[in-house]
């Protein structure tokens, strides 16, 4: 069957105290991070929130798929085992019906309507799915989404070099 895995929801507090590398105690207060992004997502537009994959990930080549680059951008890992796609979606589209080998995703940024065999759901960011080999998907995917996807199928994209 189709499994589906929602990332928990918690926000990550930062520790009233710190210690410096010498073991002592820092008593100095120490700002959350999580607070800052917060006031920060309050004021800046949506589209502007997109945070890229690090340089040394998006160095990496890209896959041969049948959309244009201004649509989507690609990195990929590949070994003898899988292949590792890093998705960055910079329009909305639609990825028609298919099936393939199995398939395992994350969702990183944004959102994503997948239909995996005929089961319609909305995946965020955190949320995590699993294609078993065979079955039928396709999803309705909006332009800022980020995604990294693993396939069993080693030679299921070409890679660009």
């Amino acid at each position: 069957g189709i499994q589906s895995t929602p990332a928990p929801r918690r926000r990550i507090k930062s520790p009233d105290v710190a210690h410096e590398p010498n073991g002592r105690r820092n008593t100095r207060q120490i700002v959350p991070c999580v607070l800052a992004y917060d006031r920060l997502t309050a004021t800046l537009p949506a589209k502007d929130l997109l945070v890229p994959y690090p340089d040394f990930i998006m160095s990496f080549p890209g896959i041969d798929v049948p959309f244009p680059e201004d649509v989507v951008q690609t990195a990929v890992v590949k070994s003898d085992d899988a292949l590792v796609v890093f998705f960055t979606f910079l329009k909305d589209m639609v990825l028609p019906m298919h099936s393939h080998g199995a398939q395992w995703g994350t969702v990183v940024e944004g959102e994503i309507e997948f239909t995996i065999g005929g089961e319609t759901r909305i995946y965020r960011a955190g949320d995590s799915y699993s294609i078993p080999a065979g079955v039928e998907h396709g999803a309705v995917i909006k332009a800022g989404a980020r995604v990294i996807d693993v396939f069993e199928e080693t030679d299921r994209y070409a890679v660009k070099r």
